[in-house]
């Protein structure tokens, strides 16, 4: 049986089965859709993304038609819109996991986060794996799925302009020995990017220190200096580094490797002891 708010050609299954097209059609619209009262849309440049958003649409028996803008896919129909939208939110702002969520198997959950890790996230230059939305919501319900894996990842919030107005956004990093469970367990399921993640990985695991990163409480920190009157050239001398490389530590710009951040916290705790 199909269900329709209007033309029959846009009618969708009353049951749709669980399957990997499905859930990584779900990760790539929160990542990269929106939804109208009356259609679909993906906004993507990425041919394969294209290719497996019209595979998820097949699971509902539609089609996918490319727009005259030159990266848009839409799929016409109120019930699949409406659909979208309970269930996954229908812009960038109120985006979040299906309700769901919690009762898909560890196979299945890890095929919508990596749906959504694929259209919105990537491989970083300071060897970190993130992912980026204006929406709360959104990326809480990913840091908590996640812990499902025993995956821990750090959110902090970017300011950024658009439009020529001020607006902020979080970012969700996974850092150090947790890149290994999301490449094992998640992953993005292209290509590149996960070349690009077994490259991070595979130095990961030669020891490299440059990769297992462990990002510092910035806020917590300047407010213990400030309350015990310490410097920057403390810490350093605390750390066994230079003033400068702490300045990029707490302004964010870098991010310490492990044994350097429990050498800076170590020197916190044994401070506040005194």
């Amino acid at each position: 049986d199909r269900v329709s708010a209007n033309k029959k050609a846009a009618s969708i299954p009353m049951l749709v089965p669980v399957t990997t097209h499905l859930l990584r059609f779900l990760g790539l619209y929160i990542a990269e859709g929106h939804s109208t009262g009356r259609y679909v849309v993906l906004s993507t440049g990425d041919q394969s993304i294209a290719e497996e958003f019209i595979n998820g649409a097949a699971c509902f028996g539609l089609r996918v038609a490319k727009r005259s803008k030159k990266y848009d896919y839409q799929i016409s129909g109120m019930a699949i819109a409406t659909l979208l939208k309970t269930w996954c939110g229908n812009n960038s702002h109120n985006k979040q996991l299906p309700v769901f969520w919690p009762e898909l198997s560890q196979v299945q959950l890890s095929e919508l986060l990596s749906g959504i890790f694929a259209g919105d996230g990537g491989v970083e230059s300071n060897n970190t794996v993130s992912l980026s939305s204006v929406s709360d919501e959104l990326i809480s319900d990913v840091q908590s799925a996640l812990l499902r894996f025993g995956i821990h990842a750090r959110v902090r919030i970017k300011n950024l302009t658009y439009k020529g107005l001020p607006r902020t956004s979080n970012v969700l990093a996974i850092y150090g020995n947790d890149l290994n469970k999301f490449q094992q367990h998640i992953g993005f399921g292209l290509e590149r990017k996960d070349l690009q993640l077994k490259l991070v990985c595979d130095n990961l695991n030669t020891g490299n220190t440059n990769v297992d990163l462990f990002p510092l409480d910035n806020e917590l920190i300047l407010e213990m200096s400030k309350k015990y009157g310490l410097f920057q050239k403390d810490i350093a001398r605390a750390a066994g580094s230079t003033r400068s490389l702490i300045s990029f530590y707490l302004s964010g710009s870098r991010i310490p490797s492990r044994s350097k951040a429990k050498k800076i916290l170590d020197y916190f705790c044994n401070i506040a002891e005194q």
